[in-house]
């Protein structure tokens, strides 16, 4: 049964109108018939595709795992300006009680409760082989990193894959693990203007080289001629596969920015490389 706005706990609205980074949520934010589980959800068109042309599954054996964007993003840069997840949140009731049931969840919980909801929200869907991670929002602790790092461990027939801007957390991550990640655990660093997350970028490129491969987020002319030597993310192909750096597109969306406007420029152009090419940009 899909949720309409009057179900949603006041304060998780309160929460996603104002953008509150890591607001504390109250129980009412989870939903009782699935307190001792993450809930995963039917991955985008775009997820889906490309688990379907990349690695073959079927869609009922891909799925997303997501927070609130912009709540719990707390290394967001400039994106929160053209976040295309925030605007989900704010189009359909469904997917923002959902994503606030899983913040509240792992919220200040250890990764030992984190792995144990991700476990039981895998179980609950029983045929996942991919999941993406944080398709909304982002890692809100270590901890939460951490749990679901080792639901990729236990579970090596799963490819869990995203992208994240915390990289405070992902460099603690990979100096707890020396260095070394399993295969099926696949995020990528999203290149941010955030001063924190391009700091750690910057250590765990020095201490960890080659371990992290990132996305470059195309918003200016300027980084679009910049990074001509990228690939594309084309249909999620090299965020799933993880073997270099890529690039992507900033989405725009309902003219949301003037065509004169260094967003509105990228979005021109990148639309004239898909239709040209057949890449998708975004």
């Amino acid at each position: 049964m899909r949720a309409t706005w009057s179900d949603l706990s006041p304060s998780l609205l309160a929460a996603r109108n104002a953008g509150v980074l890591l607001a504390a949520p109250d129980s009412t934010w989870i939903d009782s018939k699935r307190a001792d589980f993450i809930i995963l959800s039917n991955s985008n068109k775009k997820v889906k595709l490309g688990g379907i042309e990349h690695l073959g599954l079927r869609a009922g054996e891909i799925f997303a795992y997501g927070k609130p964007a912009i709540v719990s993003c707390a290394c967001a840069g400039k994106c929160h300006i053209y976040c295309y997840a925030s605007k989900i949140d704010k189009q359909y009731a469904n997917s923002l009680k959902i994503h606030g049931h899983n913040y509240a969840l792992v919220y200040a919980a250890s990764r030992e409760a984190v792995a144990r909801y991700m476990q039981n929200g895998l179980n609950m869907v029983k045929k996942a082989k991919l999941v993406r991670l944080n398709d909304d929002g982002d890692f809100i602790s270590f901890e939460e990193l951490a749990g679901i790092y080792q639901t990729a461990k236990n579970n090596p027939g799963i490819i869990f894959y995203g992208y994240t801007k915390m990289t405070v957390y992902l460099y603690r991550l990979l100096k707890e693990n020396h260095g070394k990640l399993v295969d099926n655990f696949r995020v990528s660093v999203s290149i941010t203007d955030n001063e924190i997350s391009s700091q750690f970028l910057a250590k765990i490129e020095r201490d960890y080289p080659n371990t992290i491969h990132t996305c470059e987020i195309i918003d200016t002319p300027q980084r679009l001629q910049e990074t001509s030597n990228l690939p594309w993310n084309n249909q999620e192909f090299e965020a799933i596969h993880n073997t270099r750096n890529f690039k992507i597109a900033i989405h725009g969306v309902n003219g949301q920015f003037s065509s004169k406007s260094p967003e509105g420029q990228v979005i021109k152009a990148t639309k004239a490389e898909e239709h040209n090419t057949g890449i998708r940009t975004c």
